[in-house]
């Protein structure tokens, strides 16, 4: 990752390039990011989460960690999807779109369910239904909800995805071809 500095008239103040923290022939990253301050989190198309620290001049990779344990590994679950997690910063909960059976070329397939994770444990603590999510966004603030887009019905799905994880309310037939949402 390199982050470049202009100055006030827009020239080049200084660049910074961190270290090699994936490998893009074996695993490649989604161009998708999520933060939390100057943490960045990246997903790859195996299911690795990256942490890269923009808090200095140079960005650091602080680790990466895997999403899928040896009993998901048999079905092959890979994330999937356009904009395929989002993290709640209050709870530090992370939500990945994910599907089983997951080979060259599934990288935008609809979620058959949505892992949740605990960030600082680096654990998966939920599995939600995955509502053939393609997107998914979180709504900032007090208990972690998501808005889903249902790749199926081209709908929102807004889900509850605290402690006992529920869909609160769908609105079917909001665009044609979705594949993004922008929270405001």
């Amino acid at each position: 990752m390199e982050t470049i500095t202009l100055d006030e008239r827009g020239a080049l103040a200084s660049r910074a390039r961190s270290d090699r923290f994936f490998d893009a022939d074996v695993d490649p990253i989604f161009v998708h990011a999520e933060t939390i301050g100057d943490r960045f989190f990246f997903v790859s198309y195996l299911g690795k989460v990256h942490e890269v620290d923009l808090s200095a001049e140079k960005p650091r990779a602080v680790g990466s960690w895997s999403m899928v344990g040896a009993a998901d590994a048999k079905k092959n679950w890979r994330p999937g999807g356009y904009e395929l997690f989002a993290i709640h910063a209050k709870s530090g909960r992370m939500y990945v779109l994910m599907h089983p059976d997951g080979q060259e070329g599934s990288h935008k397939n609809p979620a058959a369910e949505i892992w949740a994770f605990d960030l600082a444990a680096k654990k998966r603590v939920a599995r939600i239904p995955g509502n053939n999510a393609i997107s998914v966004t979180a709504i900032q603030g007090g208990a972690p909800r998501l808005v889903a887009l249902d790749a199926m019905t081209m709908g929102l799905v807004l889900i509850d995805a605290g402690d006992k994880p529920r869909v609160v309310q769908r609105m079917d037939g909001v665009a044609e071809a979705g594949t993004l949402i922008e929270m405001q």
